[in-house]
């Protein structure tokens, strides 16, 4: 299952609160095709889950993991960097600290 660190939870709540959602508002993170045809990984705030998603909880944050992805997901943990002074999150392998995560995959704020 994927996991995520208390940055990444404080920053994803601050995003919502930004955007005025509800509190009760998830955070869904699924596949979608670019416009070359490659696969992306996409996250984004919805008020539900899919009936097949992957559910867990953070401090109250609720995240929802697509199927297609839950099990190459399942041994990362979602964390938070700073680059150039801006937050960026970041899949990393569990077991590894910020230091090691800079090979992670980054999706900007």
């Amino acid at each position: 299952m994927l996991h995520m660190t208390d940055r990444a939870a404080d920053l994803l709540r601050n995003l919502r609160n930004e955007a005025q959602l509800p509190e009760s508002a998830g955070v869904r993170i699924y596949s979608e095709t670019a416009p070359t045809g490659e696969p992306t990984l996409s996250i984004g705030f919805t008020p539900d889950p899919m009936p097949t998603d992957q559910v867990s909880d953070h401090e109250g944050l609720r995240l929802f993991v697509a199927p297609e992805i839950a099990e190459p997901l399942a041994g990362a943990v979602m964390d938070v960097v700073a680059d150039d002074g801006e937050s960026q999150l970041i899949f990393r392998p569990a077991g590894t600290d910020e230091a090691d995560a800079a090979g992670g995959t980054s999706v900007p704020e």
